[in-house]
This record gives structure tokens, C-alpha cells and sequence, in this order.
């Protein structure tokens, strides 16, 4: 049973960590249940211990569990679109994306090598779900990845009296922050968006993932707060740069800010 409100503006807090998404691999579906999970579900490292462990996908997930599971796994075989730089333990071995699994263990590579693993750990990503937005509201959701159009992320461009918070990715505490006073200058009458046409047309990103740095000097903007300093801006980058370049030495790192215009990175 449903109950029917009317309110005059909508505010969502998205969750991007709830749904996971699921490749479609052929053979996926025949590889025993109870040794493939996704990465949401995944906890500890001791159920790994002496086995061969597929992990799919290089994005954060991925890089983490496979250095946590090194420790413990007899071997770790990666599977990665792109090869990620780093000094990895001598038990990882990255390969190519998958072209299928068979004989319920059995995993072929788009090189052509094949490989027997243990268990699966699939790092993929979650999916954007929006069950509870009508045609009405204007949206078309992309690919499970993006909802448009999303003026900078953040209003529906055809009913600016319903915003979403927490859609971008990278995502992190500051953004959101960030974003509320815009929503607030902006539903308080304090700011003017544009128009319908004009926001419609300035929703150009593919998806909702946007440059660090570009997202935080576009709202400090908005909200007309102080933009980012040099010295923030240079460990924010070199921060990330390390954590999507070189994951094992990103761990090692610390930064002290000494001026607006300086600072200092340090090994642990």
C-alpha cells in the first residue's frame, strides 16, 4: 500500500554502493554459487587462504582486495582492462578482459591463455537504480550509469525543484558539502540556474564521473565560496594520480600543507 504526498522540492541522497553490477560473462552463470561473489559482499581474506582466485576489474575494489588477498591466496590471477602499474606480489598475474568461463572453473582470456581458478571476486562497479522516478519526472536513465539530464549533476533540467546529491563520482565528503549551499542558494532565491534549454544542453558527460579538481573549483564557484589553494589542489591531484597510477604506493604517502602555495609529501 502507497501513500500519496505532495511536496513543493525533492532532495535525494543517492547511495552509489547498494546495487552491484553483475557482468554478463558467458559461463559466469555455470561457475559454482558459493565461490563467487561481488565485491560488496566481500569481508575477510581467510576464505581465500591457499586457493586461486580470479578477481575481475581494476578500479579501487579491485586493487585493495587483490593486494589484501596476495597475503593469503596461492595465486591471484587479475583480470583488468588496462595493466596497472605497480610492484604487485609475485602471486598476482594480470591478464586481459574474460571471454568466457568453462567446465565451471575454467577462464579464457581475450589473449588466448586460459587459466584454472578456485574462486571468483568480481570488482565491477555498482549499478544506478532509480525504481521510484516516473516518465514524468524527465529522466532517461544511461546504461545503469547516468541519469539525464542532470544540470551539473544536480537538478533535473526539467524540474529544477528536484535535486540529487552524492551522484558524482569521485565522491567524497567536501562535494557534498558543497553542493547542499548551492541547493540552498539556489531554492532560497539567493542564485539564479538557467534556463530549461540552456541546462539541458550543458549536460554533456557521459556518465557522472568528473575531474577532481574540476568538480570542486565548478561548486566552490557556484556556492561563491574560496576555490580550491595551489597547495590543496597539488596534493589532491598527486593524491589521486598515485591512487589510480600506482595503487601500492598511494598507501605509503602523506602530505602536510605549509602554505597556500606550498607543501610537502612524505613516505610513511
Amino acid at each position: 500500500m502507497y501513500v500519496a504526498n505532495t511536496y513543493y522540492i525533492l532532495i535525494f541522497m543517492y547511495r552509489h554502493y547498494s546495487k552491484p553490477f553483475f557482468p554478463k560473462l558467458e559461463g559466469l552463470d555455470k561457475f559454482p554459487a558459493e565461490h563467487l561473489i561481488h565485491s560488496h559482499a566481500y569481508r575477510t581474506p581467510h576464505p581465500y587462504a591457499n586457493y586461486i582466485v580470479l578477481i575481475v576489474g581494476g578500479g579501487i575494489s579491485g586493487k585493495d582486495i587483490t593486494l589484501e588477498l596476495s597475503s593469503v591466496a596461492k595465486e591471484i590471477v587479475w583480470s583488468v582492462k588496462q595493466p596497472c602499474a605497480g610492484d604487485y606480489p609475485s602471486n598476482v598475474n594480470q591478464y586481459p578482459c574474460i571471454e568466457k568461463i568453462e567446465d565451471r572453473r575454467t577462464v579464457y582470456f581475450a589473449d588466448g591463455t586460459h587459466k584454472n581458478v578456485d574462486k571468483i571476486i568480481l570488482c565491477t562497479g555498482y549499478q544506478y537504480l532509480f525504481p521510484f522516478l516516473d516518465d514524468s519526472c524527465g529522466f532517461t536513465v544511461v546504461n545503469q550509469k547516468k541519469i539525464w539530464p542532470l544540470y551539473k549533476n544536480t537538478f533535473n533540467a526539467h524540474h529544477p525543484t528536484m535535486a540529487f546529491m552524492g551522484m558524482m563520482k569521485p565522491l567524497t565528503f567536501i562535494y557534498r558539502d558543497l553542493q547542499v549551499m548551492w541547493i540552498l542558494k539556489v531554492w532560497l532565491g539567493l542564485q539564479q540556474i538557467p534556463s530549461t534549454n540552456e541546462m539541458v544542453a550543458d549536460c554533456k558527460y557521459d556518465t557522472h564521473v568528473v575531474g577532481m579538481l574540476e568538480l570542486y573549483k565548478e561548486l566552490a564557484t557556484l556556492c561563491e565560496m574560496p576555490t580550491p589553494t595551489s597547495s590543496f589542489a597539488g596534493v589532491l591531484m598527486q593524491h589521486f594520480e598515485k591512487v589510480y597510477f600506482n595503487h601500492i604506493i598511494s598507501k605509503r604517502y602523506s602530505y602536510h600543507l605549509i602554505t597556500s602555495e606550498h607543501w610537502i609529501s612524505y613516505v610513511n
